[in-house]
């Protein structure tokens, strides 16, 4: 009797045809479908493509401006090069080509990517000066103490 009850337990080949089919999104169908296809020709207007059209956020052009003169500002403090400094007329001239370079390459310089530029400009500007003073200061003790061991390694005089 034990073989009987196993043998009702497993389903045969019209009950497994007939199982529901499973829960879900169907897989996706990875060949093209191309029947339906419409050819583009030349001077035709091209598909129009799916999805969201990114933000055009404004660019704050003043804003941009002081961050590239202080990062001029930061380049020739950094450098000992007084030149790299640039006037506010240059920096706003500047600032205008970045945002038509960045207009034509669908770059953002407003929003998140104009966020993460202040704070990179504003930290290079609080911490650059800051870095460059203690670099000349422990550059200016080590000078200071390589004279006074070389002063102490002159052999004394005999009288």
């Amino acid at each position: 009797m034990e073989n009987t009850e196993l043998e009702n337990l497993q389903p045969t080949a019209e009950a497994v045809e007939e199982r529901p089919r499973r829960r879900g999104r169907p897989p996706k169908n990875r060949q093209p479908d191309i029947s339906g296809a419409v050819s583009v020709e030349e001077g035709a207007p091209a598909p129009k493509k799916r999805g969201r059209k990114p933000k055009k956020e404004p660019v704050d052009l003043a804003g941009l401006a002081r961050r590239v003169q202080g990062v001029h500002q930061l380049a020739a403090m950094a450098t000992g090069i007084p030149e790299l400094v640039i006037s506010a007329g240059e920096a706003e001239q500047l600032a205008d080509a970045m945002a038509q370079v960045a207009e034509e390459f669908g770059i953002s310089l407003g929003g998140k990517t104009g966020a993460i530029l202040g704070l990179v400009a504003t930290a290079a500007g609080i911490y650059a000066p800051r870095v460059a003073h203690a670099a000349h200061r422990i550059k200016t003790t080590k000078e200071s103490m390589a004279q006074a061991i070389e002063a102490t390694d002159e052999p004394l005089s005999q009288n």
